[in-house]
C-alpha cells in the first residue's frame, strides 16, 4: 500500500502535535518504542476527551495496536458526570463492585479465574504481583463501560487490551480492495527555446503564473525537493522555466485543487 507523508506545515492542528510529540521524547517521558505518530495519537486521544497533553500521556497508551486508557482516568471522567462507586467488595480471588448513575445502578465482578482464561497471568506480570489492585480496576472497568458509556469514549483499559489478539495491520490491509490508478501520461518533451516562443507578453504571463505557483507551494507547505520530483516525473523537466504557458497553467490547476500533489 504506497502511502505519502504527512505535510505538517499545511496543517497548524497536525504541526501542534507533532511539536508536542517531539517535546515529550526529548523530556523522556514516553517509553521508547513509542514512534512520533504514536505519541500524536496518544495526545489527539486525550484532546477528544477533554484533558491535556500531559495528563493523557500518563493516562493512555497503545497496547497491541489499540489506544487504551487507564480505568483510573476513566473513572474520574465518570465521577465527573455523575457515578459514584457506591459498594466495593474485594476477596480472596474477586472483586464485586457497584456503580450507580441517577437511579440507574451495575453491578460487576472480575475474579482471578476470568484472568487466568483471558491468559492475562503470566510469569512477573502485575496480575501476578498485584493480584487485588487488578481485580479491583477490572471490576470498575467493566461497569464503567455499561452505565457511562458517553465518559469511557469507547476506550479500553490496558488489561482488556492485554487479553485481545494484536491488530495484524498486513492482514488489515489485504482485506482493503486494491486501489486503481489511472495510466499516467508519457511526460511531456522537455520544451526548447521557451522565452523565444513565448514573446513579450508570454514572458509576463509566465512570470505570474510561476509567482503564483511558489504562492500556492508555501502556503501548502510543499517541500522543494518533492515538488521538482512531481515535475520531472509529470513534464520530464526540474524546473518551472522550462515548462509552456500551458503546462505552468495546468500545475496551478492541479495546487489548486490538491495542494499535497499526489503525483504518484
Amino acid at each position: 500500500m504506497e502511502t505519502r507523508d504527512i505535510v505538517y506545515g499545511s496543517n497548524p492542528q497536525l504541526q501542534q502535535l507533532k511539536e508536542w510529540a517531539d517535546f515529550a521524547r526529548q523530556a523522556g517521558i514516553v517509553p521508547r518504542d513509542l514512534n512520533p505518530y504514536q505519541v500524536m495519537t496518544i495526545i489527539e486521544a486525550g484532546r477528544e476527551v477533554g484533558i491535556p497533553p500531559l495528563q493523557a500521556l500518563r493516562s493512555i497508551s497503545i497496547i497491541n495496536g489499540r489506544v487504551v486508557m487507564s480505568v483510573q482516568l476513566q473513572l474520574a471522567l465518570a465521577r465527573a458526570k455523575g457515578v459514584r462507586v457506591v459498594a466495593l467488595t474485594e476477596t480472596e480471588g474477586a472483586c464485586d463492585v457497584t456503580l450507580k448513575r441517577g437511579e440507574e445502578t451495575v453491578s460487576t465482578r472480575y475474579t482471578l479465574e476470568d484472568a487466568r482464561k483471558a491468559g492475562l497471568i503470566r510469569n512477573g506480570s502485575s496480575w501476578e504481583k498485584y493480584p487485588r489492585q487488578m481485580l479491583r480496576w477490572r471490576a470498575i472497568g467493566d461497569g464503567l463501560r455499561i452505565i457511562a458509556p458517553d465518559a469511557t469514549a469507547g476506550f479500553l483499559s490496558p488489561e482488556e487490551a492485554e487479553s485481545i489478539p494484536p491488530i495484524d495491520a498486513e492482514v488489515l490491509y489485504e482485506a482493503l480492495p486494491e486501489p486503481t490508478h489511472e495510466p499516467e501520461p508519457e511526460p511531456a518533451p522537455r520544451p526548447q527555446r521557451r522565452r523565444r516562443e513565448n514573446g513579450n507578453g508570454g514572458d509576463t504571463e509566465a512570470n505570474a503564473l510561476k509567482a503564483e505557483i511558489r504562492e500556492l507551494c508555501e502556503k501548502a507547505g510543499y517541500q522543494a525537493q518533492a515538488f521538482r520530483e512531481f515535475l520531472l516525473e509529470r513534464y520530464g523537466v526540474r524546473a518551472l522555466g522550462d515548462l509552456s504557458i500551458e503546462q505552468l497553467r495546468e500545475v496551478k490547476a492541479t495546487l489548486e485543487s490538491d495542494p499535497i500533489l499526489n503525483a504518484s
